[in-house]
């Protein structure tokens, strides 16, 4: 099946399950979460998998084990694909009430990772791409992760010139669209696609300089 949009009766469940996540509200509404959720979004992913490759979606179910927040439903639906550079990355996609959100690149990467770039963009001509890579981010209306240490990594002085992007803890994009129409219309595919190719670009410098990334999302 082709995609050609989300359903227009999403917002009215997704508004449902802001007010009642529960079991029974699920239960009663699940037809309308397979027609106008689940069955778009596996189409979308179908859509998109032969660009990006396999692409997983994830169960609506929350895991509630370690939380106190005892909502059973996620709310919003989400996917995501491994970059298709092999140094790895991500690609993700998610779209509820809050809107139409897209990120990608190293989220929560570990020590090693984070080592490796602050070591890269401590290098001049690096540093100078990464400038470079930001700006074109920016540019295309991504906003970078500000996550971040409170004060210089272990090993780097708090006054280097780096410091603020030395300090980042996170390696990712995301932006997020006000939901229009388009988001009832096979358009939806075009402003994921475009999105993904760009954060994908920011996953091929990540691999260049940074080297072999974490591909968990």
């Amino acid at each position: 099946m082709s995609f050609d949009g989300f359903g227009r009766d999403s917002v009215a469940f997704w508004e449902g399950l802001a007010q009642d996540n529960s079991k029974s509200y699920w239960h009663a509404h699940k037809l309308t979460f397979d027609a106008a959720v689940a069955g778009p979004l596996a189409a979308l992913a179908e859509d998109l998998s032969v660009e990006f490759g396999d692409i997983h979606r994830f169960r609506p179910q929350r895991d509630v084990r370690f939380t106190p927040d005892k909502r059973p439903y996620q709310q919003f639906c989400s996917m995501a694909a491994a970059s298709t550079h092999p140094a790895g990355g991500v690609l993700y996609f998610q779209l509820g009430l809050e809107g139409l959100m897209v990120a990608g690149g190293a989220w929560q990467p570990d020590t090693a990772t984070l080592t490796r770039f602050r070591e890269a963009i401590d290098q001049e001509d690096v540093a100078a791409s990464f400038d470079l890579a930001r700006q074109n981010m920016l540019d295309e209306g991504f906003d970078l992760d500000g996550n971040r240490l409170k004060t210089a990594p272990r090993g780097w002085h708090r006054d280097h010139p780096r410091i603020e992007d030395l300090r980042l803890r996170n390696l990712a994009w995301h932006r997020t669209f006000v939901p229009g129409p388009w988001v009832f219309e096979a358009k939806c595919r075009s402003v994921v696609a475009d999105s993904w190719r760009a954060l994908d670009r920011w996953n091929l410098w990540l691999g260049t300089h940074v080297g072999p990334l974490p591909v968990s999302p």
